[in-house]
């Protein structure tokens, strides 16, 4: 690969690319935040940070991100299995 040129990717490398990025960038700070404001699980969306599965739908012009699991969530998970998968739009 040249100098500044950009990485090209596979589907591996883009889903783990955003569920690092996600993490770092909007969960894990969630995450923190409603630790230090646990009455606020009552009112959160649960399946945000205590998800399932993570369908990433990538289409020539969009990605959107779908998550499953528990609407509403007493408690926040310290560790969790999340299964993720891609969806191709042509």
């Amino acid at each position: 690969m040249k100098e500044n040129e950009p990485e090209i990717l596979d589907y591996t490398g883009i889903i783990g690319y955003l569920a690092q990025e996600m993490g770092d960038r909007y969960w894990f700070p969630l995450y923190q935040y409603l630790s230090k404001k646990p009455e606020l699980l009552k009112s959160f969306t649960g399946f945000i940070l205590n998800h399932e599965t993570i369908i990433i739908h990538l289409g020539k012009q969009h990605i959107a991100i779908e998550y499953t699991g528990k609407e509403r969530t007493g408690k926040l998970n310290k560790k969790s299995t999340t299964h993720f998968y891609v969806m191709i739009t042509p």
